[in-house]
Formats: structure tokens, sequence, C-alpha cells
């Protein structure tokens, strides 16, 4: 029996329809599966969590990141770092951005997912710890708040809101003075924007940090440093085209399985929640996550 967590309300509240073609992929196999549809903020952390407590051996989340981001956090809830390899997780992409599958090499068609997931394949990869906060994604401090209550207001979130609301928040010209130790190193410097993920994709597809993997054991820094304006506009366009970067892009990059930021904001993003007083620190949590993934060919 698969148990399904379906976001109606993912992808401009499309994620719906697009489920519907999936549960045929499903009848047509003759897979047994249930749904349980989100009403609220957070419930897939109930939901998940229950579906842990009953005993259920999968659990299937239909719909973005951030949904994704809320079933984990319910499983680990209940089972914990050491057992949440018990139960596995299968994601059907249907959300706006999907960076977590685009980092993880999992199909981007909802569909595909759905015949990934019912193959029956599994593999380990790692969440993170960030301020007692679950990450599967990515985490932010600097402009990305602003950027993303600017994309939370719009009516209609399209793939590259992300990227026109960053490009605003770049022009009005606010910086923060960062502070980021590991390894113990100690570095500070004025940037934008400070970000620890757990993958290379972000903000729907951006190759963000082309060196993470979701499975390695380490988390990934990536910073944009102070630059006049136009040069930040064009750093943040070779980042959105996956274009390469050089030296005068003044990206830093570094891994490590524990980051402490400090950025003169208390506001952080964890997989597009916005989150105020929380401590950024980011550590991983090796291979604890078991998902469904593409077999060996």
């Amino acid at each position: 029996m698969l148990n399904v967590i379906l976001n109606e309300n993912a992808a401009g509240k499309t994620a719906g329809k697009k489920f519907e073609a999936v549960a045929k992929i499903f009848e047509s196999h003759k897979a047994e599966y249930r749904v349980f549809r989100t009403e609220y903020r957070r419930h897939a952390t109930e939901i998940a969590a229950k579906l842990a407590l009953s005993g259920a051996d999968n659990v299937v989340v239909a719909g973005g990141d951030g949904t994704l981001n809320e079933a984990v956090a319910g499983l680990f809830e209940v089972l914990g770092e050491q057992c949440l390899g018990e139960v596995a997780v299968g994601i059907l992409p249907l959300g706006t951005g999907n960076d977590f599958v685009r980092s993880a090499g999992l199909p981007t068609d909802a569909e595909d997912a759905a015949k990934t997931i019912l193959a029956g394949c599994t593999r380990l990869v790692d969440v993170a710890d960030v301020g007692g906060v679950k990450m599967v994604c990515f985490s932010n401090a600097g402009i990305d708040a602003d950027v993303v209550d600017m994309c939370n207001r719009e009516k209609h979130k399209k793939t590259f809101s992300y990227a026109k609301n960053a490009i605003k928040c770049i022009l009005r010209g606010t910086t923060y003075d960062f502070t980021v130790r590991y390894d113990g190193k100690e570095e500070s410097f004025s940037g934008i924007i400070a970000s620890v993920v757990n993958g290379k994709s972000m903000a729907s597809g951006m190759n963000y940090a082309p060196s993470a993997k979701v499975d390695d054991g380490l988390l990934d820094l990536v910073a944009v440093e102070k630059a006049p304006r136009l040069k930040l506009l064009k750093t943040l366009w070779k980042l959105a085209t996956n274009r390469p970067l050089n030296k005068s892009d003044k990206v830093r990059y570094a891994a490590a399985k524990r980051f402490e930021i400090s950025a003169g904001t208390t506001v952080v993003d964890i997989d597009g929640e916005l989150y105020t007083g929380l401590d950024y620190t980011a550590e991983c949590l090796e291979k604890c996550l078991k998902i469904y993934a593409k077999g060996d060919d």
C-alpha cells in the first residue's frame, strides 16, 4: 500500500490535476494506494508522523520541495535519525521548483517518478539539521528572505519568479556582513547571500552548487560577495543559466559537515520556508533518509 501525501495547492494549485495522471499509472500497475490531502501549513508533517506511528513502510510525497521538507520533518519527529531508513520516501515532483529531485538525479516528470516508485529500488541520502529544523534541499541567509517573501506573495508563482525577484532585491543595493565558521576556519565578508545546501539545484533548476551531492556526507556553502550592482546581476545571470564562473564573480564555495553562519539577520530560508530567530548552524545527517530511486541499468 502506497501512502500518498498530496499537496493540491503546490505549483499554483495545479498539483491536484497533475496527480490524476499519476493515479492512472498506479492503477494500470494494480498498485494499491491511498491519498492524504494536506489542508494547511505543516499538515504534511502531521500526516507523515501519524503514518510512521502506524508502522507504514513508505510515504509518497506529491508536491514540491516544501511538502517534502514537511513530510521528512514528521518522520524525524517519530523515528529519529537512526530509524528513519525504515521508511522509504517516494517523491512525485508536482511543485514549482522540484530542486531535490534534480539534485538527486530523480525523474522530474511525475509519471516517470511514479514508475520509479513502483520499481521499488531505494538509496540513502543525506539530510541536514539547521538550528533544529530539518533541511532536505537548501538554506539561505541574506536577500533570499526578501526574495522568498516576494515569491510567496505572488498569486501565480512561475519557475522564473525567484530570479525576477532576486534582480529587484539586488537593485535595491542591500548587503549583509557575514561570518562563516567551518573546519576550524573563520571567514568574514560583506555579501548579498550565504547558503548552505544539500544538493546542487536551487530556485527551480539553478545549478547553484555544482559540486554538491545529496549522498556525500557533506554540506556545501555558496556565498555571493558584495560587488557593483551590474556585476551582481551578471553573476546571477551566470548562476541562473548554468554558465561557468570566474574569480571576478566573487562567489565563495566550501564543503564541510557543519557550518555556523552569522549574518546580522535572524531570518533563514529553509527549503522555501522562512524562520525567524533561528541559530544558523547547519549540520549534515549522513545517509539517514531512504528514497525510491532509479535502479542500476
